[in-house]
């Protein structure tokens, strides 16, 4: 069998490739549509524990499995006023959106103010618990940088959705390494 799909590629290579584009043609025609309306989630077996503990945690506690992160960055340090009025407004912002469960922030929550300011002292975080799921809750975070998330007063705000620069997710993942030491 593959001997002779050999021969057939050497004696008519024009009509191999030819085939092989009206192939690729007819899967992009089937498969554009269906790549619209597939969700970004949905890859969680809703019988398992993982999925179960996300009921509960949503349910009884207001929180979820899926986070906006927010950074707020002052040149006098997270604990300056400047930074602390422009963390503690965009905490007093977010709470009103029905986008979103709850907010914990460093100046928000003295009990995980440790944990939420940077090693160097100049960045604070805010973290936003989304409604939404695993379907709605990107949209959702993207709805939301898109309305709070810029600089004011001197204070650089950045977030960690898909439009994040790398650098910002580079920060985040620097973060996350200096925290678990």
């Amino acid at each position: 069998m593959l001997q002779a799909t050999a021969r057939l590629a050497i004696a008519a290579p024009r009509r191999i490739v030819a085939g092989a584009i009206l192939i690729f043609i007819a899967a992009a025609v089937f498969g554009i549509p269906v790549a619209k309306s597939l969700s970004p989630g949905g890859f969680q077996d809703p019988n398992s524990e993982s999925a179960h503990a996300i009921r509960v945690l949503t349910d009884k506690f207001g929180q979820s499995g899926q986070q906006l992160l927010i950074l707020v960055t002052a040149p006098s340090g997270a604990n300056s006023e400047q930074a602390r009025q422009v963390g503690t407004g965009l905490v007093d912002q977010l709470q009103r959106s029905p986008l979103i469960y709850n907010v914990t922030s460093a100046w928000t929550a003295p009990q995980a103010a440790a944990d939420l300011v940077s090693t160097d002292g100049k960045s604070g975080m805010i973290v936003v618990n989304l409604k939404g799921g695993e379907n709605d809750a990107q949209k959702n975070a993207q709805t939301l940088a898109d309305e709070f998330v810029h600089d004011r007063d001197g204070v650089t705000v950045r977030c960690s959705t898909r439009r994040s620069t790398s650098r910002t997710r580079t920060t985040f993942w620097s973060w996350k390494l200096s925290r678990s030491r």
